[in-house]
């Protein structure tokens, strides 16, 4: 290795230092200060993010077992509403398309019924245009949208 990319190294990690111990003191100050129930939560979050991150299969199963729950703790957005299942869907999207642009391949595999969900969905899309409820209607494409994901 040439000297200059170990100077840069070294200059890159000494600059790495104090954040990553400052990142850590705020940390520690939110977790010994917040309530207990949120530091498990947060504890527990932290590890399902990174299990899902490393193990994006694990957070298909966790979907599976989130859908019958995922109504206890929902945040209203609009006239959605947004709770731990599409928030696990939405993980393991995107720990899907981190594992495929890390190891570099592009390839998706569709299954059999994708072209079949994909032409109900354009065509739920076409409905909605005269609809009464626009909000309701994106709503329907975007429960319609995370089934073809799941699929």
């Amino acid at each position: 290795m040439s000297g200059s990319r170990v100077g840069w190294a070294i200059r890159h990690l000494n600059a790495q230092v104090p954040l990553g111990l400052a990142l850590f003191v705020v940390i520690g100050l939110a977790i010994a200060l917040a309530p207990p129930i949120w530091v498990l939560l947060f504890v527990v979050g932290g590890v399902a993010v990174l299990a899902v991150l490393v193990w994006p299969q694990l957070g298909v199963l966790l979907v599976v077992v989130a859908i019958p729950f995922g109504s206890l703790r929902q945040v209203r957005v609009g006239a959605m509403n947004v709770g731990v299942t599409e928030m696990l869907l939405a993980l393991v999207l995107m720990a899907w398309l981190l594992r495929m642009l890390a190891r570099r391949e592009f390839t998706v595999k569709l299954p059999p019924l994708t072209a079949l969900f994909s032409l109900f969905i354009f065509t739920l899309g076409c409905t909605s245009l005269g609809s009464t409820s626009f909000q309701h209607s994106v709503k329907e494409l975007v429960k319609w949208g995370e089934v073809l994901a799941l699929y």
